[in-house]
């Protein structure tokens, strides 16, 4: 049994622009039932986020 999956080239996919951080989905909630997101992230160099939580999901680096 083989299942469909799709290749996203670096920087394809859905693009959710904010001040030109970058960020693509590769894989959407949509395409595995609801069980996990892919991201790519292409943020400026001097991009900084302070330590944080989500209440609402997991986030893997």
């Amino acid at each position: 049994m083989s299942k469909p999956y799709s290749f996203l080239p670096p920087g394809q996919g859905p693009n959710y622009d904010w001040a030109n951080d970058h960020t693509f989905v590769k894989v959407g909630a949509s395409d595995t039932a609801g069980a996990c997101t892919l991201m790519e992230d292409n943020l400026k160099q001097n991009f900084r986020l302070g330590l944080h939580m989500h209440k609402t999901h997991a986030e893997t680096f």
